[in-house]
C-alpha cells in the first residue's frame, strides 16, 4: 500500500511517513507539525 500512495502528492515528502504511524500517533504528529496547512489558514 506504501508503494503505491507515496508517489500520490497528498503523501509527499514527510506524510509518506505517516503511513507508518497508528492512528493515534499519526494525528499527534499532524498537529504538532508546524509546516503543515491548518484550515485555518484556508
Amino acid at each position: 500500500m506504501i508503494g503505491k500512495l507515496v508517489g500520490h502528492p497528498a503523501f509527499a515528502d514527510r506524510a509518506a511517513e505517516r503511513l507508518k504511524m497508528c492512528a493515534d500517533c499519526r494525528v499527534v504528529d499532524i498537529h504538532t507539525d508546524a509546516g503543515e496547512m491548518r484550515i485555518t489558514d484556508l
